[in-house]
């Protein structure tokens, strides 16, 4: 009896063990984790594991946006990486990611650190170096630095003994340097030092000769465009004016819409060029508008201000608006109390508010102005979930109605049913609601009430042997098809799709557009 006893409490045991929850089995753990040798944008991350794992290190300025990633996929129960890239005074977050041989997988909490302290031993390096200009009186030339430096500049006719000097102490990447008051047609040495925030310095050794006419001394322009309407830089609502000083200079342009109030205004160099674009936006089409540029180099110490230009904006077109808006798009202006369908250069508006009706999402409107929407024509609106020539009737209520734009008309008969080519297939059941949407008018007691001198058969498919568009001939109009989408959608086929002279469609007006 004690053996069978110790039998059932071993089974017992291993049965407790058997259902135990796969959460129970033992979790890869991180622990350990240390962050040395913040220097020159860099970091050293050590960390241990209890057992041996490939990681995964997630890093980056913010907690909730860990976008850097250095992964190691060796197992091991030791771990390190070097964390590059590092701004300095920059906040900074990251955590471990582990998992383990068996698959097993966990993470650290995300920890942070911060780069203020960091040592910078780097010297910064030096590129793009580039002479932009030398005039009678002084050199212009630029040159960028891998991390913000000051810049100083000695100068002068001796290698061994340059005795002039030019400095800023402005911290920047990006360098431009104007030195004027040097001698005309004289050959300098030029040492330039950039220095980081740590005092690491490089240098740079150039040299350059200044000329020796005084073409330079009154600041001019050229070459600017546009100057006629033969030169397209222009658009209705935009506008690209260039021109090229004859010194480096900086650049504002002035202009408005009136020849004595140029009130609207652009810093269009904020470094000393030689070539100026101004890039103006937000215009009115079709309009003259005037201005003039003020430009300033210490090159030369000379101010110019231009005389008053002008230039006219373009019409709306086809072409431009065609940048903006497609087929298919759904556009609204900020009122949102219509929205339209763009269809080629038509706008459709959704009326009485069909469009909630029939589904869309608000997420897909296109938000338009009025002057744009204006240069479409309008085509007929939609009222409802349905489109003209569709015969509909309420369910558990007999009378059916045929949609005729905004209106619903009852059909008094079987005979008007079938003269107007429709087939018990053809009727759509649905709700009061559905039906409400459209206004109610007298019942219809003659097909031709509906279809007029209509020269095509009501409910046929038709195409032009001069296009690809199709139509369903319905209310004594002709209805496109959005797409081939929307034609499959109605059940149609192509055999049924017969080809009669374009002179015949053009004199058929166009219905509603068939987008579902």
């Amino acid at each position: 009896m004690k053996k069978l006893v110790s039998f059932l409490t071993i089974l017992t045991f291993i049965v407790s063990l058997s259902l135990l929850p796969t959460g129970a089995q033992a979790q890869v753990e991180i622990f350990n984790i240390q962050l040395n040798s913040l220097k020159d944008g860099q970091a050293d991350l050590t960390w241990n594991t209890n057992e041996e794992s490939k990681t995964y290190i997630y890093f980056g300025k913010s907690a909730y946006d860990l976008d850097s990633y250095i992964g190691n996929t060796v197992l091991s129960k030791i771990h390190d990486a070097r964390l590059t890239g590092l701004e300095s005074d920059t906040d900074y977050y990251y955590k471990i990611v582990a998992i383990s041989e068996a698959g097993n997988q966990t993470e650290s909490f995300v920890r942070y650190f911060n780069t203020d302290d960091m040592e910078d031993t780097k010297a910064p390096t030096m590129s793009n170096f580039k002479i932009l200009q030398a005039t009678n009186r002084g050199v212009g030339f630029s040159f960028t630095t891998n991390e913000p430096t000051e810049v100083d500049v000695y100068y002068g006719f001796d290698l061994e003994s340059l005795d002039e000097h030019w400095g800023s102490g402005d911290l920047e990447k990006s360098h431009t340097v104007i030195i004027n008051n040097m001698n005309s047609g004289s050959y300098y040495f030029m040492k330039i030092v950039a220095k980081d925030e740590s005092d690491n310095s490089t240098l740079h050794y150039s040299n350059v000769q200044t000329q020796n006419h005084d073409d330079y001394d009154q600041t001019t322009i050229s070459q600017l465009n546009p100057e006629s309407y033969s030169q397209a830089r222009l658009m209705p609502e935009n506008a690209i004016i260039t021109w090229r000083s004859n010194v480096l200079a900086k650049s504002e342009i002035f202009y408005g819409t009136e020849v004595d109030d140029l009130g609207d205004d652009q810093d269009v160099s904020t470094e000393h060029v030689l070539e100026h674009r101004a890039a103006l936006t937000d215009l009115i089409p079709n309009t003259t508008y005037y201005f003039r540029l003020k430009l300033t180099s210490d090159l030369n110490n000379d101010t110019l201000e231009t005389d008053i230009y002008s230039f006219k904006t373009t019409d709306l077109s086809w072409n431009y608006l065609d940048l903006y808006y497609h087929s298919g798009d759904i556009v609204s202006k900020g009122n949102r109390e219509t929205n339209y369908l763009i269809y080629d250069h038509n706008k459709i508006p959704f009326e009485n508010g069909s469009f909630d009706k029939r589904g869309y999402d608000k997420n897909i409107l296109l938000e338009i102005s009025e002057d744009y929407l204006n240069e479409y024509y309008t085509m007929p609106g939609y009222y409802g979930i349905f489109y003209t020539g569709q015969v509909v009737k309420e369910e558990h209520k007999s009378t059916v109605y045929v949609i005729d734009g905004k209106y619903r008309k009852p059909i008094a008969n079987w005979m008007v049913f079938k003269y107007l080519n429709y087939n018990i297939n053809d009727i759509v059941v649905t709700g009061r609601n559905e039906i409400n949407s459209y206004e109610e008018t007298e019942p219809v007691y003659h097909s031709a009430e509906i279809t007029g001198n209509m020269p095509l058969a009501n409910q046929s498919l038709v195409k032009s042997p001069e296009g690809s568009a199709v139509y369903l001939i319905a209310n004594g109009q002709k209805l496109p098809f959005f797409n081939e989408q929307a034609f499959y959608n109605h059940q149609h086929s192509w055999t049924e799709v017969q080809t009669v002279p374009w002179h015949i469609l053009v004199s058929i007006p166009t219905g509603q557009i068939i987008i579902e």
